[in-house]
């Protein structure tokens, strides 16, 4: 029986992985630079010959984007490919194409302790929904629920790119001054990676700052976590406060009472001041529904390579046939 391969595909990273029906994941995952390839032909096909495996027959890929069609055309990265030609081109059997948090959401039950931070609240209810939102170059969104047979039935989304809310003067402010650069501010336009630069922009021109127009969101991190840069650890200080928000939004959209994770890859990267932040507190703040959240469970996942458990449990089902 031939291998399956699997590929969680980024706006900055592809991570790739070998599957057999036999072990599921199997040797070790290699990440790669999108950039470092024209397409996702090229990235795959540098995986097979570099790990010696054999031509697989099936793929299973995470991608960034909302999968609508045919042609997928990634939101933060110039990628675009279509899945018939893909299929073609590879000789495959069958491909199966995810959005990226979908799968990250059908991984949230192979999660261990050793894969998870909790920041409050207290133990999920099981047998209820569970989600997920997390800020990597964009901002995903996605949640898992029940079936009833002890299975469980993914729905992905792009509340990413809802529009956010100002929760304070302060926030609508800050609104105001991203308005300045762009007609619409999405949630993904500050609480994200290529969002941390328009929010450090935004707060710079509200604290009257200079700012440095190069600026980017792992620098921003880094100046933040090393206490060297005010402005930076202010836009840390916001990133924080509107993800709390923004989650707390998706918990109760989703009535996700087994408990929200945190994915992607910004918040294991300042976890010192994340922990410290109004987090937990703007994600209660929801007025009379405060108490529904109390005891919902937010966990940062800090697990290496989440996704490629949804996907990999996804393809073990397709190589048994199931």
């Amino acid at each position: 029986m031939a291998d399956g391969l699997i590929a969680d595909i980024g706006g900055t990273n592809i991570r790739i992985a070998r599957v057999t029906a036999e072990q599921g994941l199997t040797g070790t995952p290699r990440e790669y630079r999108c950039a470092a390839f024209s397409n996702v032909d090229a990235a795959l096909t540098h995986f097979v010959r570099e790990t010696g495996m054999q031509a697989p027959a099936h793929v299973a890929l995470a991608v960034a984007s909302a999968v609508t069609g045919d042609i997928i055309r990634f939101t933060n990265s110039g990628w675009c490919f279509s899945q018939q030609d893909l299929k073609m081109e590879m000789k495959l059997a069958s491909l199966r194409v995810l959005n990226d948090f979908e799968a990250l959401a059908v991984s949230l039950p192979c999660l261990g302790p050793e894969d998870l931070h909790q920041v409050g609240g207290a133990q999920g209810v099981a047998g209820t929904p569970m989600a997920v939102i997390g800020p990597g170059t964009g901002l995903g969104v996605a949640a898992i629920i029940p079936t009833g047979d002890d299975g469980w039935m993914p729905i992905s989304s792009e509340g990413g790119h809802a529009t956010i809310a100002p929760a304070n003067e302060f926030e609508a402010d800050l609104l105001c001054e991203a308005w300045g650069e762009r007609s619409h501010v999405s949630c993904e336009a500050f609480i994200s990676g290529t969002g941390l630069p328009i929010l450090y922009r935004s707060l710079a021109r509200m604290f009257n700052k200079p700012w440095e127009e190069e600026m980017t969101a792992d620098e921003i991190g880094a100046r933040a976590m090393a206490g060297t840069d005010p402005l930076c650890a202010s836009v840390i200080e916001s990133f924080c406060d509107m993800l709390g928000t923004a989650a707390g939004n998706v918990a109760l959209t989703f009535c996700a009472r087994g408990g929200v994770f945190i994915g992607g890859g910004i918040v294991p990267k300042v976890l010192p001041l994340f922990m410290a932040s109004h987090f937990r507190t703007r994600f209660e703040a929801k007025g009379r529904f405060a108490g529904y959240l109390e005891p919902i469970p937010v966990n940062v996942i800090t697990g290496e390579m989440p996704a490629l458990a949804g996907l990999s449990a996804t393809m073990v089902r397709t190589l048994r046939g199931l």
